[in-house]
């Protein structure tokens, strides 16, 4: 994800998350972090904020549960949200039970 972020030249990424790893592998300047409590209600005032103050084109979640996370996001400032599955959660789509679980 780093290398794409480093590689836009149309658009500025902002990354929206509740935990930053690896700051010093990956030093993108945009990134914002949620409140502790952003793990269980899925909800950041701060999140809200900087969507009101930026002029966003899309929400771009990366796994499958990073799309739930973001689903709220975009729908509320009425964003497309586009989610890149990288492996591990394609199987969650063939199985009912198992993207119920997630």
């Amino acid at each position: 994800m780093f290398e794409e972020l480093q590689g836009h030249v149309r658009y500025e990424a902002e990354v929206f998350a509740w935990r930053r790893m690896f700051a010093d592998r990956f030093p993108f300047a945009l990134v914002h972090l949620a409140n502790p409590a952003y793990v269980l209600t899925r909800y950041s005032p701060y999140f809200v904020r900087r969507f009101r103050q930026q002029r966003l084109a899309l929400v771009h979640a990366h796994f499958g549960p990073g799309g739930t996370y973001a689903l709220p996001y975009a729908s509320w400032f009425g964003l497309p949200l586009v989610v890149t599955f990288h492996g591990y959660d394609v199987p969650l789509l063939s199985s009912r039970a198992r993207f119920l679980a997630a």
